[in-house]
């Protein structure tokens, strides 16, 4: 067909049931919310660098990596789409 698009959805649940809470741990075993490291006094050097499965930004428990499974992950995402 023309104009169709692969779109990727193996890691986005068709309907969450059921949100991880914080604290508390993912589906997969992971930490709920992981804390931010304190940021480098170095020039060009990120303490907080990507982490599979997390939203970084701050959220309801202060700025750091919240899980996908978690609802302020997207509360994180929303904060950014309407900036």
């Amino acid at each position: 067909d023309v104009g169709t698009t692969e779109v990727k959805t193996e890691n986005v649940p068709e309907r969450q049931a059921e949100w991880t809470r914080i604290p508390g741990t993912a589906p997969d075993g992971s930490p709920s919310y992981i804390p931010h490291a304190e940021k480098s006094k170095t020039h060009g050097v990120n303490n907080n660098t990507f982490r599979e499965n997390y939203i970084f930004g701050k959220g309801p428990s202060g700025i750091g990596y919240y899980h996908i499974s978690t609802k302020e992950a997207y509360q994180v995402l929303l904060n950014r789409i309407d900036k």
